[in-house]
């Protein structure tokens, strides 16, 4: 005994976008106006010294704990990170003393305490190439208040 096909009318066939008048399915959420990005010239910041202002800390896990303080130079956001670990050693620490912070061994410090939002900083760039580009990096040593 062979099976033969369907043969409903009603799912004879899919009709198009077209069928129902439509040229594009975004048509119907953005309208005709196409999405348009503006050109702009690559920003290039020189190797040298800087001067900034604290624009927020953050923090990340991947791939190691790290904080990262974020400053604003020339309407550019820059980062700099250091290991989120706190002994008389770190990077973190010498960081953070620059700024008066003041340590007693077993305490807790907050690093927002004293890296405030606004606070102006100086630090140095130098460019570094990377499989992504070229980008300035800032010498974590360099940061300090002004």
């Amino acid at each position: 005994m062979a099976i033969e096909p369907y043969k409903s009318q009603e799912y004879k066939h899919n009709k198009s976008l077209t069928d129902y008048g439509l040229r594009n399915p975004l048509e119907q959420i953005r309208g005709d106006e196409n999405m348009k990005i503006r050109m702009e010239k690559r920003i290039e910041i020189e190797d040298g010294i800087h001067t900034g202002t604290i624009e927020d800390v953050q923090y990340r896990e991947q791939p190691y704990k790290y904080t990262d303080v974020v400053i604003l130079m020339d309407d550019m956001n820059l980062k700099v990170g250091y290991p989120t670990f706190l002994n008389q050693e770190s990077k973190l620490f010498k960081m953070l003393e620059k700024f008066g912070a003041s340590f007693e061994d077993g305490k807790d410090l907050s690093p927002e305490m004293y890296l405030t939002k606004g606070k102006k900083v100086s630090f140095m760039t130098i460019k570094e190439k990377t499989d992504k580009g070229t980008f300035a990096r800032i010498i974590p040593e360099s940061l300090k208040p002004l």
